[in-house]
Parts: C-alpha cells; sequence; structure tokens
C-alpha cells in the first residue's frame, strides 16, 4: 500500500473510532442517567413463547428486545449481555434506524470498547 492509501486508511480508522467513542458515550450516559425513563430486566427470553409472540419474535432469533408501550428493555440472560445491552439501547436512541444499521453501530462499538467503557456498561 503507498502512503497515500495507507494515510486514507488511517483517517477512516480514526472517523471510526470517533464515531464508537461517541456511541459509546450516547450508550453510557443513557444507562447512566436514564433520561428516556426506559427500565432494564435481565431475563431468560429464549423459551418464553409469549413474550416472543407478543413482540413478534421468533424464540431462535431473540436476545434482547425493546418494549415501547412498557419502556422496557430486555434482555437474556444466556446471550451475551454487554452487545445486547449496547444493541437495545441503540433502538432507543435511533428508533427509526433499520435493523442492519443498528448491528453496523453495535459492531462498531464493541470493536473499539475498551475495558473501562466494558465496565461502564
Amino acid at each position: 500500500m503507498d502512503r497515500k492509501g495507507m494515510q486514507e486508511n488511517c483517517a477512516c480508522s480514526d472517523r471510526s473510532a470517533r464515531r464508537a467513542r461517541y456511541l459509546t458515550g450516547r450508550i453510557i450516559a443513557f444507562l447512566r442517567n436514564n433520561n428516556e425513563h426506559y427500565r432494564i430486566r435481565l431475563t431468560r427470553l429464549r423459551g418464553n413463547t409469549e413474550l416472543c409472540a407478543k413482540h413478534g419474535m421468533t424464540l431462535a432469533d431473540i436476545c434482547g428486545l425493546v418494549d415501547w408501550d412498557e419502556r422496557l428493555i430486555i434482555i437474556d440472560v444466556q446471550d451475551s449481555p454487554l452487545n445486547t445491552i449496547a444493541h437495545e439501547v441503540l433502538h432507543v436512541l435511533y428508533p427509526d434506524a433499520e435493523e442492519k444499521e443498528i448491528v453496523e453501530l453495535e459492531t462498531l462499538v464493541m470493536e473499539h470498547l475498551s475495558d473501562g467503557q466494558a465496565v461502564s456498561l
């Protein structure tokens, strides 16, 4: 890779890191301040057919969900709670975003998450 290509790659990487820090900061602020008045509940979602049916989810694809009416974020404790908390909070922060966009943002956050930030989550 030539020097220009390396500089472009670094600039892209810097933008990604800045965006990840921004998103992580928003997630942590949401969890600390909860100015949106959402509750978070850790539970077993897999196998909970009633809860899954209520939200139109299948048992196979559920790790967490947002109950918009109850203002409740539900996280499956059997999955990877850290990723799922970040994912579901991003849904609350960006309610109009498509699932694909949320997954991309979650991936970006998790790739740049420091140990200290992980503890904050």
